[in-house]
C-alpha cells in the first residue's frame, strides 16, 4: 500500500533491495546523539536482513524519490512494536518522524496497538511517542 501525504511523496513498505539505504539512514540519524547512544542505534545490513527474515517489516518515506526516513516494526502477541526509527538529520525537528509514525499507525495498527521499545539511553523520548499514539513496549 502507498500512502500520500503533504510532507513527502510516498510512504511505503521497504524490501531487501532497500537495505543499504535503510542502514545509511539509520546510521546518519544516530549521529545526532552522543557516541554511546549512537553506538546502540547502529545496525548492519546483515542485521536488517536477519530482522526481515524473522518477520520485521520496514517502512519508509520518500521525498522526490529518495528515502528520507525509515522505521521497523515487529509483530508481538499484543500488537506491533516499533523497533527502529530514523530520519535524516537535515529533516529532524520538522515533524517528519511524527508523520512517519502516524502513517505507520494507519498501516499496521488498524486492529491492534503499536508500542515502542526504546534503548535505556533514549527513555526520555517515551513522552514524544505517547503523543503520537504509541504505547510503551
Amino acid at each position: 500500500m502507498v500512502l500520500q501525504c503533504a510532507c513527502w511523496d510516498v510512504f511505503r513498505e521497504l524490501g531487501k533491495s532497500d537495505i543499504p539505504t535503510i542502514v545509511s539512514i539509520l546510521a546518519d540519524a544516530a549521529q545526532v546523539y552522543e557516541e554511546e547512544v549512537a553506538a546502540q542505534l547502529m545496525v548492519t545490513a546483515e542485521e536488517v536482513a536477519a530482522e526481515m527474515e524473522r518477520g520485521a517489516r520496514y517502512f519508509g518515506s520518500e521525498m522526490t524519490g529518495d528515502l528520507v526516513a525509515v522505521c521497523a516494526v515487529e509483530e508481538r502477541e499484543a500488537g506491533f512494536t516499533l523497533t527502529r526509527l530514523g530520519v535524516l538529520p537535515p529533516l529532524q525537528g520538522f515533524g517528519v518522524g511524527g508523520m512517519l509514525v502516524r502513517d505507520l499507525i494507519k498501516e499496521v495498527a488498524k486492529e491492534c496497538p503499536l508500542t515502542v521499545r526504546l534503548p535505556e539511553a533514549l527513555a526520555g523520548l517515551q513522552a514524544w511517542f505517547e503523543r503520537m499514539g504509541v504505547g510503551r513496549g
